[in-house]
């Protein structure tokens, strides 16, 4: 519901172009499945599992030198930070050095954002993502606070964050039970 809703709203012609791509298959709404190809332990899988984790925020995934979004995630960033799509499928990202202005247009349109850092590299874990590198919930942003946290205990912002978001908050007890992510500051 809260989706369809954005999906109503959307005015540039690059968003508008793209929703006829969007898929009913998963949370994030895009499927990057070609015939014969490897659908399990990839980028995307997580993606989704994420946002079925937090299906009203926007996901902004760390890869490389980028933040990427898929589905409506990538139409929210084409229309509201003015980001052009990658290609004809929904997609869309920023470079590191534009993540605050990006992240400020977004939650002065009312999203609320959460941000995944890369925190190890490939093949450092077990289990079905051991080929990726490891990323996990760094920062959440929304109107009424954009707060940076590396976990609950290490960072004074997460102990003292007034913002009555219960994404925000669910967010920071998910950071103090990870552990293991140090020196993220705020962005």
């Amino acid at each position: 519901p809260f989706w369809r809703a954005r999906l109503q709203e959307l005015t540039k012609p690059a968003a508008v172009s793209l929703v006829g791509s969007l898929s009913t298959a998963n949370a994030l709404c895009f499927e990057n499945v070609a015939k014969g190809t490897k659908t399990t332990g990839t980028l995307v899988e997580f993606v989704v599992q994420e946002k079925e984790k937090r299906p009203d925020m926007l996901l902004l995934i760390r890869v490389g030198e980028f933040y990427e979004s898929y589905g409506l995630d990538a139409l929210m960033l084409v229309q509201h930070a003015g980001l052009n799509p990658m290609g004809r499928k929904c997609r869309a990202g920023c470079p590191i050095q534009n993540l605050q202005a990006t992240l400020d247009d977004l939650t002065a349109a009312g999203l609320t954002v959460a941000v995944y850092e890369e925190v190890a590299p490939a093949n450092s874990v077990e289990g079905r993502f051991k080929k990726l590198k490891q990323r996990s919930l760094a920062q959440v942003g929304c109107e009424e606070s954009l707060c940076a946290c590396a976990c609950a205990c290490a960072c004074a912002c997460a102990s003292t964050c007034t913002c009555a978001c219960a994404s925000l908050q669910e967010a920071q007890a998910s950071l103090a039970h990870a552990g293991g992510l140090v020196g993220i500051a705020s962005l």
